[in-house]
């Protein structure tokens, strides 16, 4: 029974994630949840409180879901350069296809409530630095393979990528640029992790 009830929460969770990626936390009705969710309201209280609380729990869902499997890119490929090449790849590709106009729940969630809930602040603070750290570890090892050039500080380069990605996230969200443009971006700020003699010299 107990593996049963955590199933159903788990598609619960899903359809509530559609639902706030799409439309955000503060356009999203507790009433729209139910709707989606295929539930009553009183099923949503009994179980998270309220609708912040539910969201965290949908974001935690959401991170198991997808800031997992696209950290786990960054751990494969031929060379630390490579990951980061191909999942900055991926992400342009779902930007603009699965996940178009749709952005990233993180990103969207942090230009929403960054400014006015603390509580969301502090989730979305953990979470990003997590992928900076999996971006730091993916410039280690182009360092260490020779595919990564630069003598710039790792966890730098890192916070570096993590904007670009953040950058290129709000962009597909408003729906502006094409697949040409968007990669043009990432391939013109992976230049950072190139070695540069002047800068190099004017140290």
């Amino acid at each position: 029974m107990g593996r049963h009830l955590e199933f159903e929460k788990s598609e619960v969770l899903e359809s509530a994630l559609h639902v706030f990626w799409r439309r955000g936390f503060s356009d999203t009705s507790m009433q729209d949840l139910a709707d989606a969710c295929s539930i009553n309201k009183a099923s949503i209280y009994n179980t998270w409180q309220n609708k912040e609380n539910f969201f965290f729990a949908v974001i935690d869902h959401y991170c198991e879901a997808m800031t997992r499997k696209w950290a786990s890119r960054l751990g494969e490929g031929e060379s630390g350069r490579a990951a980061i090449e191909n999942y900055f790849a991926a992400q342009v590709d779902f930007l603009l296809h699965d996940g178009r106009n749709m952005g990233c729940l993180l990103t969207n969630t942090a230009g929403e409530l960054g400014a006015t809930s603390p509580a969301v602040v502090e989730r979305l603070r953990d979470i990003f630095f997590g992928v900076g750290e999996n971006f730091a570890t993916a410039i280690e090892r182009g360092k260490a393979d020779g595919s990564i050039q630069s003598r710039e500080d790792s966890h730098s380069l890192a916070m570096t990528l993590q904007t670009v990605l953040q950058g290129i996230r709000l962009l597909a969200r408003a729906g502006g640029p094409t697949d040409e443009q968007l990669h043009d971006v990432v391939r013109i700020s992976l230049v950072c992790l190139d070695h540069c003699e002047e800068r190099a010299a004017a140290r």
